[in-house]
């Protein structure tokens, strides 16, 4: 019972589990998960105050429990590794969330409040974990997919636009590809610059599509 602290700053290897409700590392605090596994299986909160960076760069968070990424100016970079599981990965309003450089896969379901920005370039697989946990990344803030090069989004998972904008800022040369499965719930998917959009995924069956595709690409 109770919350447990946990103050390690960095996980590089073997496996790490917590079961109980956590706090990872203190308010503000940076935390690196470059190898290995850490297994969430309570609630777990880092709150990265105004300053602190959550990095995931190789390795796997997974586990049953939700992972709520907090603070009021912290951020969230993930440029490689597994995201799995099968709770709730929530990057909340003061984070901001950016991919980017590797390849990353989630399965689980990520809701990034404060939109996400997916660059450099970045290939992002969204799957199935190989029970019944579907990932899929919720945008419900403002979200950028932009690049000098293009970016590839894949997987039996869905990305979804619930928020005010998804903006997809094409380079100047190449195909970006979006494979997964891709829902308008609202907002727009704002597209623009003049190389090439490969939407191949279609929609999730049953889910209500009330949003928008503008188009300025050239």
């Amino acid at each position: 019972t109770g919350v447990q602290t946990c103050a390690l700053p960095i996980f590089s290897g073997g496996t790490t589990t917590f079961n109980s409700t956590t706090q990872l590392a203190g308010t503000g605090s940076n935390v690196t998960v470059n190898g290995g596994t850490l297994a969430l299986n309570g609630t777990t909160t880092w709150n990265g105050g105004s300053v602190g960076t959550f990095a995931l760069s190789s390795g796997t968070v997974n586990g049953s429990g939700a992972f709520d990424i907090t603070g009021s100016g912290g951020a969230f970079n993930w440029s490689g590794g597994t995201i799995g599981g099968s709770g709730t990965l929530t990057t909340n309003t003061g984070i901001t969330a950016t991919m980017s450089t590797g390849a990353l896969t989630l399965e689980r379901p990520w809701i990034a409040a404060n939109g996400f920005t997916m660059n450099n370039p970045a290939t992002l697989a969204i799957n199935n974990n190989g029970t019944t946990t579907f990932g899929k990344l919720t945008n419900k803030g403002t979200a950028t997919i932009s690049s000098s090069a293009a970016n590839t989004i894949s997987g039996t998972g869905a990305l979804v636009n619930d928020g005010p904008v998804l903006a997809i800022q094409l380079p100047a040369s190449g195909t970006t590809t979006i494979s997964s499965l891709l829902d308008l719930v609202s907002g727009d998917i704002s597209i623009s610059g003049g190389a090439t959009l490969n939407v191949t995924g279609g929609a999730s069956t049953g889910q209500t599509q009330s949003g928008r595709f503008l188009t300025n690409a050239g």
